[in-house]
């Protein structure tokens, strides 16, 4: 009975171990990145933590790693990795580096899943590293799905706010006014449109000019409808127009606009649904077929004999 393989298995498995906590280690004695406790992302960041959670559990050891990953020279991953949280929201208050550090506790996850694999499965040592990769772009994409979701909920909910802010306006209110009105009133506190509004009313009493609000609001939201209406609020102020009858044309021009992208959406769909409807029918037929094909085959085999 030879005992190498298996000896060569644990010993692995324990270097691994000893490898994790010399790593745990070594980050509890490393720099720890700094809690954001200010903006908008200090206000994600303790709605996170207040609601509990895996993030609410694993945070201390995601600005562990931040705190290391802090030390490396990135590059454009650090920029393009901020970029996207902010598309997203600032998603759970993550500054560019915890996310980096999020996706490297997914990548341990994924591989202390895969090892799990080997141990209870016999699989070979080789697919703990498509399980690491695995577990960190899961984190990435649920980052970018919120990103899309995101931007997807601003479109559908702008026109309908365009049209409330303009009847505002013509009941007598500015445009800051009209925007704190539809903040006050708005039903769910973590709609995307209305921290937006929240948002571009803060840079507002900051001091900013209102093109200089727009344009951060359309910088955080990159969609065609929202570069539209940014642009329409800026020409018409610098041109002297009426705001309300420029933001009520505007409101007919998006819903026309999303009417037309609907009704493409549902030509396109047809045409996507004519290969899964053809082999539901392949199916059926061989279903129906199939034994009535076998008792033909049965019946000339006994007949031929």
């Amino acid at each position: 009975m030879t005992y190498g393989p298996h000896l060569f298995f644990y010993g692995s498995i324990v270097a691994m171990a000893l490898a994790l906590a010399c790593l745990t280690f070594g980050l509890a004695r490393g720099p720890v990145a700094s809690e954001p406790t200010l903006g908008l992302r200090g206000l994600k960041r303790q709605k996170a933590l207040r609601k509990g959670g895996l993030f609410a559990t694993l945070e201390p050891a995601v600005r562990a790693i931040a705190g290391w990953v802090a030390l490396l020279e990135l590059g454009n991953l650090r920029r393009r990795s901020a970029q996207l949280l902010i598309y997203a929201g600032d998603y759970l208050g993550l500054s560019a580096d915890e996310l980096v550090g999020a996706m490297t506790l997914g990548g341990l996850a994924g591989a202390a899943f895969g090892g799990l694999w080997v141990l209870l499965v016999d699989f070979s040592e080789l697919i703990i590293v498509p399980f690491a990769f695995a577990g960190a772009l899961l984190v990435l994409s649920e980052v970018r799905s919120t990103a899309q979701r995101r931007l997807r909920d601003v479109g559908r909910a702008l026109p309908g706010a365009i049209e409330i802010i303009a009847l505002c306006m013509s009941a007598g209110l500015d445009f800051a006014g009209a925007l704190l009105q539809i903040v006050k009133t708005a039903p769910l506190e973590d709609d995307a449109l209305i921290e937006e509004f929240g948002l571009i009313l803060y840079h507002l009493q900051l001091g900013h000019s209102r093109a200089r609000a727009l344009q951060v609001f359309a910088s955080r939201v990159p969609s065609e409808s929202v570069a539209d209406f940014v642009f329409a609020v800026v020409q018409a102020e610098a041109k002297g127009n009426p705001l309300r009858d420029t933001l009520r044309v505007q409101a007919t021009v998006l819903r026309q606009r999303r009417s037309v992208r609907a009704e493409e959406l549902a030509a396109k769909a047809g045409t996507k649904m004519m290969i899964p409807l053809a082999l539901m029918m392949m199916c059926i037929l061989l279903l129906v077929a199939g034994p009535l094909m076998i008792d033909i085959m049965a019946s000339f085999s006994s007949g031929g004999l």
